[in-house]
C-alpha cells in the first residue's frame, strides 16, 4: 500500500502554526517542497520551523511525512510520535504513525493507532480503510468488513474501500456481495484492472468461467502486458476444457514473464490433459527450476512420467513430493498405484494404507488396496474378506456412482466366493461404465457368471 501516501495527503489539511513569521514561512517553504516532490530540502525547512518552534506538532507532523516519503520508516515514526506528545489529540499524527506500522507490517501497533485516530476523529473514512487493510492482513477478515462498510458509508466515492472490501469478503467465501463491491468500482472507475481481475476470480470461485473469462479479457484489454490477467484467463479456459486457448494464454504470460513457475505449470496441466505428455514434462520441469519446493510439480510429472509407462521416473517424483509435502495423500496413492504396476504389492499396499491414514475419506486409496486384495496375482497377498470391506467404503465414499470402483467390489466378492453378489454389482458397474470401458466390464462379468474370480497377470 505504499503508493497510498501522496493520495492521502489529498483527504487532510493541516492547519497554521501558532507561532512567529519565521517558523511559519519556513513551514509554508516545506509544504511546498513536499509538494514539488523535494523531500530532502522539505526536511531542511521543517527541522527549521521546529528549531524555532518546539512545540509546532504539524511541523514534526510534516516533517515524519516526508521522512516516510523517503522510506526512513523509522524517522518518521519519531516524528508522529513527538507529535503526539506536543498535542495528544492530534488525530493525523495517530493516523500517520499508523500507516507506517502498516506498512512495516507491525499491524497490532498499525490498529491501535488507527483506533486512537478513529476516536479523535469518527468519521476518518482513511482511517477505517486502513485499519480494516491491518485487520485482513491478521486474518480478522469479518473485522476488516466491518471498517471498509464504516469508510464506505462516511464516504461512498472511496474507491479503495469498495476494492479492500471486495477482497475481505471473497477471503470469507461471500463472493456475490465480493462481486458487488468489484462492480461498483467498475462502475466508479471502469479502467480498474485489479477489478476485473478480482471480479473475474470471484466468478471462477462460483464456477462462472464464461463471466470469468469476460472479466479478464476486459482486464487484458487495459494492460496487454500484465502476465496475471492471461494466467487467469487461462485457467478458466482450462476449467471449461478449452485447453487450446488456454495454452495460448499461458503462452503469452511466459512470453511476459519467463520466470513464472505457476505459468509454467498451468500450461503443463494443460497439455497433459491433452495427453501431450512430452509438453507436460519439459513445463513442469521448468515450474520446477523455477520452484524447486513445488510439490505438486512433482506429482503432476509424476503422473506424466507414469501415463508414459516410465515408472521408475514416476516414482522419483512421487517420492520428491511426498518428501516436500509428507501429508499429501494424493502423492501416496500415486505412488502406490506405480509400485502395484512394477508387482511390488507390498510396497503399494504400505502407500496405499498411509493414505488411507492421512484421509480417510479418499475412496482410491480404499479401492486400490481392495484391488489388490481381490485380484493379485500373488494369492499370498489375496484376501476376499478385507477385499469386500475396503471396496463398500469405497463405494459408500464415491456414493454408489464410480463405474470403477463398484468393479471393484464386484471383484472383491467374487474373490471372497460370493458370485451372486458379484454377477449383480458388476452389471451395475457395466451400466455405469464409459463406452470405452465395457468390453472389460462384459469380459469380468462372463467370468463371474462362470464362477471364476478375476485376476491380474
Amino acid at each position: 500500500m505504499r503508493n497510498l501516501l501522496p493520495v492521502i495527503f489529498v483527504f487532510f489539511s493541516f492547519g497554521t502554526i501558532g507561532c512567529g513569521d519565521q517558523a511559519k514561512d519556513h513551514f509554508g517553504r516545506g509544504v511546498e517542497l513536499g509538494d514539488m516532490g523535494e523531500h530532502d530540502k522539505a526536511i531542511e525547512a521543517f527541522t527549521e520551523a521546529i528549531r524555532l518552534d518546539p512545540n509546532s506538532a504539524q511541523a514534526f507532523c510534516k516533517r515524519g511525512l516526508a521522512w516516510e516519503m523517503k522510506n526512513e520508516h523509522d524517522k518518521s515514526v519519531d516524528d508522529f510520535t513527538s507529535a503526539i506528545q506536543i498535542d495528544p489529540s492530534f488525530s493525523l499524527a495517530y493516523f500517520f504513525r499508523g500507516f507506517v506500522f502498516k506498512v512495516e507490517n507491525q499491524h497490532d501497533k498499525a490498529i491501535i493507532d488507527f483506533t486512537e485516530a478513529i476516536r479523535l476523529d469518527p468519521d476518518s473514512a482513511a482511517a477505517y480503510v486502513n485499519r480494516g487493510i491491518s485487520w485482513s492482513a491478521k486474518g480478522e477478515s469479518d473485522k476488516a468488513n466491518e471498517d471498509y462498510t464504516t469508510a464506505i458509508r462516511i464516504d461512498p466515492r472511496l474507491i479503495p474501500t469498495y476494492a479492500s472490501r471486495g477482497i475481505a469478503r471473497s477471503r470469507r467465501g461471500e463472493h456475490d456481495k465480493a462481486i458487488e463491491d468489484y462492480t461498483q468500482v467498475i462502475r466508479l472507475d471502469p479502467k480498474h484492472v485489479d477489478s476485473y481481475n478480482n471480479r473475474g476470480r470471484a466468478w471462477i470461485e462460483k464456477g462462472e468461467y464464461d463471466k470469468a473469462i469476460e472479466d479478464f479479457t476486459e482486464a487484458i484489454r487495459f494492460n496487454p502486458n500484465h502476465p496475471d490477467e492471461y494466467i487467469n484467463r487461462g485457467i478458466s479456459w482450462s476449467s471449461i476444457g478449452d485447453h487450446d486457448k488456454a495454452i495460448n494464454d499461458f503462452t503469452e504470460a511466459i512470453r511476459l514473464n519467463p520466470n513464472l513457475d505457476i505459468a509454467h505449470y498451468k500450461r503443463g496441466m494443460s497439455w497433459q490433459e491433452k495427453n501431450r505428455h512430452d509438453k507436460a514434462i519439459v513445463d513442469f520441469t521448468e515450474a520446477i527450476r523455477l520452484h524447486p519446493s513445488f510439490p505438486i510439480a512433482y506429482w503432476k510429472r509424476g503422473v506424466s512420467w507414469e501415463l508414459l509407462n516410465e515408472l521408475d521416473k514416476a516414482i522419483e517424483d512421487y517420492t520428491e513430493a511426498i518428501h516436500l509435502e509428507p501429508e499429501d495423500a494424493q502423492a501416496y496413492y500415486n505412488r502406490g498405484v506405480v509400485w502395484e504396476k512394477k508387482n511390488e504389492h507390498d510396497k503399494a499396499i504400505e502407500d496405499c494404507t498411509e493414505a488411507i491414514r492421512l484421509d480417510p475419506l479418499f475412496p482410491d486409496p480404499l479401492n486400490q488396496l481392495a484391488w489388490i486384495y481381490a485380484t493379485c496375482s500373488d494369492a499370498d497377498f489375496r484376501n476376499g474378506k478385507q477385499a469386500v470391506v475396503y471396496a463398500t467404503k469405497a463405494c459408500e465414499l464415491s456414493e454408489w456412482a464410480d463405474a470403477l470402483i463398484i468393479d471393484t467390489l464386484a471383484a472383491a466378492l467374487a474373490e471372497d466366493g460370493d458370485f451372486e453378489k458379484a454377477i449383480e454389482w458388476q452389471e451395475k458397474a457395466l451400466l455405469l461404465a464409459p463406452e470405452d470401458q465395457r468390453s472389460a466390464c462384459e469380459a469380468q462379468l462372463n467370468l463371474y457368471k462362470a464362477g471364476k474370480p478375476y485376476r491380474e497377470e
